[in-house]
């Protein structure tokens, strides 16, 4: 009995995926031993019988997942390649050595194994070893003969297009539970603008939330009263954590949740400003 060989990628070279005899497939290059899958009346049943709900149902060039032929077809075959999906472009998935097959007789025996049941075989075969006579009587009385019956050889091939998506797509699936995946949720939001970054800061708890990353102008100080002056000077120094000794300063700022008092007054720089908060400070003393 004759067998048709299924090699991985788009060449005949390498390593043998499955084995095709009759209606019977199995995994790698081998014949015998235990069935991996029938075919049945253009059907793909999983083990040694055609029985249960079948895999995969062939149809002409297309193999579509189930018993039915609707839906998006799983592979497409186009002479001996077989591709994943409904398109035959890209790069197959696997090649097909069909090469033992080209004798009319031996393939149409083949052929019956798996399109027609037990009770019909004999008749098969006997309609079939007719059909191959008279094509031998045709072409020596016309010069013409008689090829193979060329869609029989298509389900055969949809048939190993079928093995391959249940063991490398449909078995792993089924064999292990899915896992869900932790995305970590990352911030894209653009960069925050000035205007974004003052109103993330409590505007309650200061008198100018931005005076050490933005020039004060003189209508924005000009409208101040003396004390917020004063607060607004000494608030500067507070953000870079001035310990005050003065009862008023000390629990003005005591109670703002930003102030970290850290230096005494003889600890203290004024060489840690930047030159925003320098420019600030001059112009807040001007209205004092």
């Amino acid at each position: 009995m004759e067998k048709i060989l299924v090699y991985e990628g788009k060449s005949t070279y390498g390593k043998v995926a499955f084995t095709i005899v009759g209606n019977k497939i199995y995994r790698g290059k081998r014949a015998s031993g235990a069935q991996d899958f029938t075919i049945y009346n253009n059907r793909i049943y999983k083990g040694k019988s055609a029985v249960g709900t079948p895999l995969y149902t062939i149809d002409n060039y297309r193999i579509y997942p189930g018993k039915s032929k609707w839906g998006t077809p799983a592979f497409t075959i186009d002479n001996n390649k077989i591709f994943a999906g409904k398109s035959k472009w890209g790069k197959p998935a696997y090649t097909l050595d069909v090469s033992g097959m080209f004798r009319p007789k031996s393939f149409f025996e083949e052929i019956s194994l798996f399109v027609e049941d037990d009770g019909e075989r004999k008749a098969a075969k006997a309609s079939n070893t007719s059909k191959a006579n008279n094509a031998a009587a045709n072409t020596t009385g016309n010069g013409k003969g008689s090829m193979f019956s060329f869609p029989a050889l298509i389900a055969m091939i949809l048939g190993v297009c079928v093995i391959w998506f249940c063991i490398e797509v449909i078995a792993p699936n089924k064999s292990q539970p899915k896992q869900q995946e932790s995305v970590k949720t990352e911030d894209v939001s653009e960069p925050e603008t000035e205007e974004a970054k003052v109103e993330t800061k409590n505007s309650d708890e200061y008198i100018f939330v931005d005076s050490d990353s933005r020039l004060l102008t003189d209508d924005e100080v000009s409208g101040l009263s003396k004390e917020e002056i004063r607060y607004a000077i000494n608030e500067i120094y507070a953000r870079r954590g001035r310990i005050f000794e003065d009862s008023v300063l000390k629990e003005y700022f005591e109670s703002k949740s930003w102030y970290e008092p850290k230096y005494k007054k003889d600890e203290f720089s004024d060489d840690v400003f930047n030159e925003f908060e320098k420019a600030n400070i001059n112009l807040l003393v001007k209205y004092r």
